[in-house]
């Protein structure tokens, strides 16, 4: 390294500010020596002489390689299968049997995992293999196991899932070794191509109002990890963060943090429960406030139709008249949908149904809730009544091909997109899912093409505004989102040391 390199106070004050601003993260006081050396490194690497121009090119370019590799550096925290012994014996012989038994026993063999921060995907692909041991009938599960982290680097070797053998931490004649991974040359480990291939890896910036959403998978979720992750970020991040996790969980889903993480922030979705030396957040039983609903428009009835365990004082819903104006209705839906409050939407939706029989927009809403409180066979249910009451609504065909893919019916499912291209060939979500659906299949350069689409169709709408599916997403935080997804599909990250 030059000696001759100097960065300035109010420069590194930049790249701090420019840091959190963009992911949230914060720069400790012990992290400053190497958020300077890797500035440096960095200018070195790509003869930039000033740090000010380095970080005139991040923010103008937040996918450039530079800010790719200063992100990548920052966050490092190398990972290892099975770390923490403790939480992964709670996983193993608490947690998981008894969500697969409750799972065997609704008939839905179906779970949902999130490895938030996943890092190189140790994390994730130790949950698949413990889902693999756990499940006698593997095969026949329809496993949504999904990794995201803000580090494309890291994002391309999860992928890849070659790994050195400190990152494994086997003995080499264990039996789980040799069902799992398979060795390469020079202490390397690929994972069992079985596993590799059951976890789907994204970019997604935990800062960001990216989710939850059916759009990306994160939704209606099992299990969530995030272990190790908040302590980059500050308080006010880490609030924003659990109550976006809280709407991401099925009801009493699992929130698991790792043992350095804060414990103590509230949150109103969340219950710390402790099981043994076992910290973890519960997502509470969902719960209907009478205040959150226009009194205009609802009274307070007996209710007896929806299995969700509601309070005792004030528990139902229903549309006062029948000359109540239906717009109007359905604005206060979108109203409770924008806020991810599934059970006053939905209670909104079934009274109006009462009245409403053969409406569209309603099946269509009351699918979206089903989706997010994890009731995937009834989110298709009644995304085919929205399809039957009007067959030339793209939305409804869109709804259908992610809930179809939710529950593993892919061919379906793209039968559902294509549709949706048919009808609105501007559609831009409909495309970018299609490429996800068709790049599942092994189908990269279509996949690419269909991805692509969606990105050029999202540069011509205004950059505010709101995606259909995700009122909080705009299309360009949206258009941001899939060209880093690109970025990874066509493997234009560079591998750093």
């Amino acid at each position: 390294m030059s000696d001759n390199f100097i960065l300035f106070p109010q420069d590194e004050a930049h790249f701090i500010n420019f840091i959190n601003e963009n992911y949230g993260l914060i720069i400790q006081a012990h992290q400053l020596n190497n958020l300077r050396f890797t500035i440096q490194f960095i200018c070195e690497k790509y003869k930039i002489y000033l740090p000010a121009v380095l970080l005139n090119k991040i923010k103008n370019d937040v996918q450039c390689a530079e800010c790719i590799e200063l992100i990548k550096k920052i966050t490092v925290d190398e990972s290892y299968f099975f770390r923490d012994e403790v939480q992964f014996d709670f996983l193993k012989n608490n947690y998981l049997p008894k969500l697969i038994e409750k799972k065997r026993q609704l008939g839905d063999k179906q779970l949902r995992i999130w490895s938030a921060g996943c890092s190189k995907g140790q994390e994730i692909y130790s949950i698949a293999i413990l889902l693999h041991q756990l499940l006698p009938d593997y095969d026949d599960w329809n496993l949504h196991l999904l990794g995201t982290d803000v580090s494309y680097k890291v994002l391309n070797d999860a992928k890849i899932a070659h790994y050195n053998s400190w990152s494994i931490r086997i003995k080499s004649d264990s039996s789980y070794y040799k069902n799992y991974f398979n060795f390469i040359a020079d202490e390397s480990y690929a994972l069992n191509k079985k596993i590799k291939d059951s976890v789907k890896f994204s970019y997604v910036n935990l800062s960001e109002n990216t989710f939850p959403s059916i759009m990306n998978g994160i939704c209606s979720l099992d299990l969530i990890l995030c272990r190790n992750v908040f302590i980059y970020f500050d308080k006010k991040v880490i609030e924003k963060t659990l109550e976006k996790f809280s709407e991401s969980l099925n009801e009493e889903g699992c929130l698991l943090l790792a043992a350095s993480d804060p414990l103590h922030i509230k949150t109103q979705g969340l219950g710390l429960e402790t099981e043994g030396d076992v910290f973890y957040f519960k997502k509470k039983l969902l719960t209907y406030q009478h205040n959150s609903v226009p009194s205009s428009q609802v009274e307070v009835v007996k209710r007896n139709a929806l299995p969700i365990k509601l309070s005792d004082k004030k528990n139902s819903i229903k549309v006062t008249s029948k000359a109540d104006n239906l717009k109007t209705i359905k604005s206060s839906i979108i109203r409770e949908l924008s806020k991810a409050d599934w059970v006053t939407a939905l209670l909104i939706i079934e009274k109006t149904l009462v009245t409403y029989t053969n409406d569209s927009d309603l099946y269509q809403f009351q699918a979206k809730c089903l989706t997010n409180m994890g009731r995937m066979k009834a989110a298709k249910v009644a995304c085919e009544k929205s399809i039957e009451y009007d067959m030339l609504e793209p939305h409804s065909y869109l709804l259908y091909g992610l809930i179809l893919m939710q529950l593993g019916l892919f061919s379906k499912a793209e039968q559902a997109f294509r549709q949706t291209i048919f009808l609105n060939n501007s559609f831009m979500e409909a495309h970018y899912q299609l490429g996800q659906l068709l790049l599942r299949q092994g189908l990269k350069t279509e996949a690419v093409k269909f991805i692509q689409n969606a990105i050029d169709i999202s540069n011509k709408e205004p950059a505010d505004r709101p995606i259909h599916n995700v009122i909080t997403l705009t299309y360009a935080g949206f258009s941001q989102a899939m060209k880093s997804e690109l970025a990874l599909i066509e493997n234009k990250v560079e591998f750093y040391e």
